[in-house]
């Protein structure tokens, strides 16, 4: 229908067989966890569906086996419905998400979730005596002295263009890792966003090279 198409838009996965999506996806949750046991991981999916929908037996076969995800039927007229979802996230986010939805609609059909969990150590700590006092400008042009950690003529994956610059910042092994983007002058997060298409920003990360960096974060 109308709703799956708009959603498959949305995805970027028109015109591309579901069937390997939801392979990918299986792969993807099975594997994220167990590249870098010094790296915790979890994609956790949920479906709550409220008690006058049934959803049909393909569709349920196919969130357990592909995405591992968790279907219940609730009776959203219910407010215990409401804190069975949230009581869900909290546990899924080791209780960093307490609250996810605030109310639920008793016309609502279905209350579907996602919650990734991260945890890891740099794999090059920021050591505590190199933290600073550093002026930060935000997205107004306001300028704030806040604490940064720092670090100096550190060896870090780098790239700059007429955009902006980007640093990577491993985690455990080294199988995951936080890019860090800087605008450059005359640009900004909006600018940077709206040029940093798939095609721009695998460009990028082709340009990046081993350089001595100092950096302030």
């Amino acid at each position: 229908g109308q709703t799956r198409s708009q959603i498959i838009d949305a995805l970027g996965y028109d015109g591309i067989d579901l069937n390997q999506v939801n392979d990918y996806s299986k792969m993807l949750i099975e594997g994220c966890g167990a590249v870098d046991r010094k790296v915790t991981v979890g994609i956790n999916n949920a479906l709550f569906v409220n008690k006058d929908y049934t959803l049909k037996t393909a569709f349920s076969q196919n969130l357990d086996n592909y995405y591992d995800a968790f279907v219940a039927s609730a009776d959203f007229a219910n407010p215990s419905a409401l804190k069975t979802i949230n009581d869900w996230c909290n546990e899924k986010s080791s209780g960093l998400i307490p609250t996810m939805i605030d109310n639920l609609s008793p016309q609502a059909a279905m209350c579907a979730l996602n919650c990734m969990y991260f945890k890891g150590r740099w794999k090059a700590k920021f050591s505590p005596s190199l933290t600073r006092d550093g002026e930060f400008t935000d997205i107004d042009g306001m300028k704030h002295q806040v604490s940064m950690m720092s670090k100096k003529n550190n060896p870090l994956r780098y790239v700059s263009n007429d955009k902006f610059q980007a640093v990577s910042l491993p985690f455990g092994r080294g199988m995951y890792s936080m890019y860090v983007i800087l605008p450059t002058t005359g640009n900004n997060v909006f600018t940077v966003a709206e040029a940093l298409n798939a095609e721009a920003w695998n460009t990028a990360l082709s340009a990046m090279k081993t350089a001595k960096v100092n950096l302030m974060l």
